[in-house]
């Protein structure tokens, strides 16, 4: 796929905007002519349709870079070998419970060889791996179980989101959790962040459900300090630029150390609440809709661009209310916003 856009840009001499437009839309027409190909990887035209819901500027790095070329695992391992820098686990979450949750068949495949990395290439055959994003370190590190567990018990995480399901999406299937493992998880994080030594439960069972529940962006490791006042200061200067027309779509959140993805929309209404506009829904839909047309954004749904006043009118109403309803006191819970 990245050879045949790179191709089809060098052939029509197209900007790198205009190569990912036109590109993506010849590889659509070359599997709705029934090529050969498409057929060989019926896998294929599901990846485009989903790939083209991405960021443009992430398409271009990823797929019109012409230095970068895909490796097997034990050529990264090579290379960073040079650093002296070892493989220490999967930087995504359900692949380090790899081979266990594997059947047997494949399980035994991958365990009868004692080279881990030649083992880790066989399970990226098995689930068709797509996309390794691997954690290396420099000097192995491996603590006394009992220096483990204590580490693990003081590690506080707060619930990001009630889920509806405990159903878990992996590179490697989905897979639903036992409700009587995950719902007092949930429960407990809901009435506020809490270690693990606070839950109840094995600690071996409690520990995977968090891992799965961290995958699915229901919890996140919770920060014991926090500076809401600085990043707050750098969260409204993200909003502003943003709602200039910046392409930034992340937010800091203070109390669990990390980031957030933010939708456009949600950026220009929390910059309305520092342009001090009142907080209801009226409000909030009409100024959007004036930040939205000042940088010439439109609003789609469902595929649709749209133009008519009314629906846009619609639209933003329903923005508004969701972001006074739901996103915003999710922000402040997670401290992104005051």
């Amino acid at each position: 796929l990245q050879k045949l856009l790179q191709r089809h840009q060098q052939a029509k001499g197209l900007s790198p905007m205009a190569a990912i437009d036109k590109g993506f839309d010849f590889m659509t027409r070359l599997g709705q002519s029934q090529a050969a190909l498409f057929s060989a990887l019926p896998q294929l035209s599901k990846r485009i349709e989903e790939t083209i819901k991405k960021d443009k500027s992430y398409l271009i790095q990823e797929y019109l870079h012409e230095n970068w070329h895909p490796l097997w695992f034990s050529q990264v391992c090579s290379e960073m070998g040079q650093a002296k820098l070892s493989f220490a686990a999967s930087a995504t979450l359900p692949e380090n419970y790899l081979p266990a949750m594997l059947p047997e068949p494949m399980r035994n495949l991958v365990t009868e060889h004692d080279d881990p990395i030649f083992a880790q290439e066989v399970i990226d055959c098995q689930i068709n791996q797509a996309f390794r994003r691997d954690i290396f370190q420099r000097g192995a590190y491996r603590p006394w179980p009992a220096n483990q567990n204590q580490s693990l018990l003081q590690a506080k995480f707060m619930l990001m989101d009630n889920p509806k399901d405990f159903e878990i999406k992996t590179t490697f299937g989905s897979m639903n959790g036992k409700t009587e493992v995950y719902q007092p998880i949930i429960e407990a994080l809901a009435q506020g962040p809490k270690k693990i030594a606070q839950l109840e439960g094995p600690l071996v069972s409690t520990i995977q459900a968090l891992t799965m529940l961290l995958n699915k962006g229901c919890v996140a490791p919770a920060s014991e300090k926090h500076d809401l006042k600085s990043v707050m200061r750098f969260n409204r200067a993200v909003t502003k630029a943003a709602t200039e027309g910046a392409p930034y779509n992340y937010l800091a959140c203070a109390r669990i150390n990390s980031g957030i993805s933010v939708s456009t929309p949600n950026m220009m209404l929390l910059d309305a609440l520092t342009d001090k506009t009142p907080h209801n829904e009226e409000a909030l839909a009409t100024v959007l809709a004036t930040k939205l047309s000042a940088i010439g954004r439109n609003l789609v749904v469902e595929g649709k661009t749209l133009t008519d006043p009314q629906e846009i009118k619609a639209e933003t109403s329903k923005l508004a209310r969701e972001f006074l309803k739901t996103f915003l006191p999710q922000y402040k819970n997670l401290g992104v916003w005051e």
